[in-house]
């Protein structure tokens, strides 16, 4: 095996995946500051960019489904050239989820890490080695527990992502996509062990908050999304900690500390607007409601991102119905 799969092998693709019409194709495509490239996804139909879910804030002429064809049109599209590979996307509609294992095998020997057997030996499902050839995805039938999605060098994901496919089957594995919900999730518990003390239920998500600033929260996401940053902070929105790490207390701060650029201006909903706008993100979790220095984590974490934030939005051109006086006295009320 070369130290880059050059191409794929379809007969090993599990037939209940060409079955469903979820495909793409990919570019690997350079990522600045980045140590490796990015493999991002297109439409086999188009040629466009392909969607795995719809970034909020975010408007788009079609769904994402639109963006994906069926495993034929994926295939032909590939065998034509111009493209890396294909690629499986995940969805809540599918009764799919994957494992994505980094750095756990050698190019050269196939030979895989103690932790990748043994993973690989315990979910008993379709695997195969990864285009790079240094890691391996593990394909089964069950559901994905609520929570992270990665840490170091393991992903897991059921939905709102694609997994690159090669066909490069890993000997061991079956060529089928089992059904593994009960070993699946004790995988998970493993990486992601349950906390000890007891979960303390977020609630439910808010609707858009009522204030009485000019930016809606829709407005807001649509800015900070648009921004030079705009691309981490959507993905940091969706939940991906890649950036930190998988720190999710830096990943919180990061998203309240950019947000509240435009929820502390004068256009701005103050902390209200902020604290509803990080709960309808992906990285809420139990920690938030936990108490702290008399009031809840998240609202503590807030308020320090609204105290600590000096360069805020200043639009070009004030937005409609906007009543600055009166935001400006709200704001200065809720930083004395």
């Amino acid at each position: 095996m070369t130290s880059n799969i050059r191409r794929i092998c379809p007969e090993n693709i599990p037939n209940e995946l060409k079955e469903v019409d979820q495909w793409v194709v990919w570019k690997s495509l350079p990522a600045p500051g980045q140590p490796k490239p990015r493999k991002l996804p297109f439409c086999p139909k188009t040629g466009r960019a392909a969607r795995t879910h719809n970034t909020p804030g975010k408007s788009y002429p079609n769904r994402p489904e639109d963006t994906w064809a069926d495993y034929g049109t994926a295939w032909r599209v590939f065998q034509h050239g111009g493209y890396a590979g294909i690629g499986f996307v995940f969805t809540e509609r599918d009764p799919f989820a994957g494992v994505d294992l980094d750095n756990c095998a050698d190019p050269q020997t196939r030979r895989l890490t103690p932790d990748a057997r043994a993973i690989i030996e315990r979910l008993g499902t379709y695997t195969e080695f990864s285009p790079s050839g240094t890691g391996v995805k593990l394909i089964c039938r069950a559901v994905k527990p609520a929570g992270r999605c990665r840490t170091g060098t393991y992903e897991s994901y059921d939905r709102q992502r694609y997994f690159t496919v090669t066909g490069w089957h890993v000997g061991t594995s079956p060529y089928t996509c089992e059904s593994r919900q009960v070993e699946y999730e004790a995988v998970y518990r493993s990486i992601f062990p349950a906390k000890e003390q007891p979960v303390i239920p977020p609630p439910a998500p808010r609707p858009p908050s009522a204030h009485t600033g000019a930016l809606s929260d829709m407005d807001v996401l649509g800015m900070a999304f648009k921004a030079a940053n705009g691309s981490k902070t959507a993905a940091l929105y969706d939940g991906d900690l890649s950036e930190f790490g998988g720190d999710e207390s830096s990943a919180d701060a990061s998203l309240a500390w950019r947000l509240a650029f435009y929820t502390r201006s004068e256009w701005g909903g103050g902390i209200g607007q902020l604290i509803n706008l990080m709960e309808n993100s992906a990285l809420r979790r139990d920690k938030w409601y936990e108490p702290r220095a008399g009031t809840t984590w998240i609202e503590w974490e807030c308020q320090k991102a609204i105290n600590g934030t000096t360069e805020v939005y200043r639009p070009i051109h004030a937005p409609p119905g906007a009543r600055k006086e009166a935001i400006r006295t709200r704001i200065a009320n809720e930083t004395k």
